[in-house]
């Protein structure tokens, strides 16, 4: 089980979770009409490198000149540069998609970000699960586009057991309490919702 469990933080790790966003808006939701066939895998392409490769990249140097005592990162306060540096790059996507005119990934991004920026902040004084944060914004982006989802009930139940399985894998291997977890759900969750909306309401103002 300890083995099951580590494949699933990997497989659903906090950086994955933009580009899953955005295979799911542009392939199962109604944006599909708009970025069908490659434009929607150019796309999620483009998002794995700016959200995803960047990052992780930024963390293998990390790593090399021992800022990081590992990726697990178990202590608290040295997942302050790795955050950092990913609100960094983070930022930059946003004027990358903001210049491209990708609206719909914008609204989203501005959520992700903004929870990543909070992520940071909490963590100079207590440490919080990155990895519910993740599947609560996940979560939140259904809530947000429910109207856009196709097959929302399946999307809704498939998700669902996700964000369970991932948040029940960070309890059994012991990175992370009860507390830290649901602390960490609530904050992706209520960032990315709160934000997405605010963004919707501008655009339409």
């Amino acid at each position: 089980m300890n083995r099951f469990f580590k494949i699933i933080s990997l497989l659903f790790h906090p950086l994955w979770i933009p580009t899953i966003i955005c295979i799911l808006l542009c392939h199962y939701s109604m944006m599909s009409a708009f970025y069908h066939g490659i434009v929607g895998w150019a796309l999620c392409l483009r998002v794995f490198m700016l959200t995803a490769v960047s990052p992780l990249i930024a963390m293998v140097v990390l790593k090399t000149f021992g800022y990081i005592s590992s990726y697990d990162m178990p202590n608290r306060k040295e997942r302050i540069i790795p955050l950092l540096l990913t609100v960094l790059l983070y930022s930059i996507s946003l004027i990358y998609f903001w210049r491209d005119r990708q609206i719909m990934i914008l609204q989203i991004m501005i959520g992700v970000t903004l929870s990543v920026v909070i992520t940071t902040i909490v963590t100079h004084f207590t440490k919080i699960s990155i990895h519910a944060v993740g599947m609560g914004g996940l979560l939140s982006v259904l809530a947000t586009e429910l109207y856009w989802i196709s097959n929302i009930f399946n999307a809704s139940v498939i998700l669902i057991l996700i964000a369970g399985l991932v948040c029940t894998a960070r309890l059994y291997l012991k990175a992370h309490t009860p507390r830290q977890v649901w602390w960490g759900f609530a904050l992706g969750f209520s960032t990315v919702f709160i934000t997405s909306h605010t963004f919707f309401i501008i655009c339409l103002s």
